[in-house]
């Protein structure tokens, strides 16, 4: 069975009954391009709505919207009562300052670093890792003139996973750097998960890092 396969056919059978875009999205807890790429051949039927089922629809709609902002906002609380034990705790606060600088940030319903330095990685995945029940996800990207296979070897035996867990990318730009001097030796390495509520707790705890350097600074 394919991965997410079971999510891709309830996003086909919701498109289907003419739910919209955004509703399909909130309800499978998935980024708006994925769904899109699920449903994108469908013909959806076009449903005439009476302005009593086009008010329950919207109804309806804010409701999970609503619900789902409960929820995120609750684990972002939960960020803020753990914080003081997590930051006590050895290179937590390397990790959030790390999620700072290098970590995606635009997706509120994932957690991803990408980095070519193995301590770097080693750092993120660690906590990720230990903050989440959800499957970790790895992607190497390499160049041209870099061997995948020893790559692979090198990130599994540094992060502890298998080597079939990791996907492997050739980087689009790979064949211009001829003759180039870079410091990614060991390829591109991104560490990730599919995790809402760890990405508004990861939230709270950047917050905090920043209020503190207000205080710091005099802001």
């Amino acid at each position: 069975m394919k991965k997410y396969d079971h999510l891709r056919k309830k996003a086909v059978l919701l498109r289907e009954k003419g739910m919209s875009l955004p509703d399909i999205c909130d309800r499978l807890n998935k980024a708006k391009t994925t769904v899109y790429y699920w449903v994108k051949d469908l013909d959806v039927p076009v449903c005439r709505k009476t302005p009593k089922t086009r008010r329950a629809a919207e109804a309806a709609a804010k409701y999970n919207r609503d619900k789902h902002a409960k929820l995120r906002e609750e684990a972002y609380q939960l960020g803020v009562q753990e914080a003081p034990t997590l930051f006590a705790r050895e290179s937590f606060r390397d990790f959030v300052l790390l999620y700072m600088t290098e970590g995606y940030r635009k997706n509120r319903n994932s957690v991803s670093l990408v980095n070519s330095s193995p301590l770097i990685v080693q750092v993120a995945h660690r906590w990720i890792k230990e903050l989440t029940g959800r499957k970790m996800g790895y992607m190497l990207q390499h160049h041209a003139d870099q061997c995948p296979d020893v790559l692979c070897r090198f990130w599994s035996k540094a992060l502890g996973v298998k080597k079939t867990e990791i996907k492997v990318i050739r980087k689009s730009n790979s064949g211009k750097l001829g003759g180039r001097n870079w410091a990614s030796v060991h390829g591109l390495f991104t560490v990730r998960t599919s995790d809402t509520y760890l990405r508004s707790r990861l939230q709270a705890w950047m917050d905090l890092v920043t209020r503190d350097w207000v205080k710091v600074l005099g802001a």
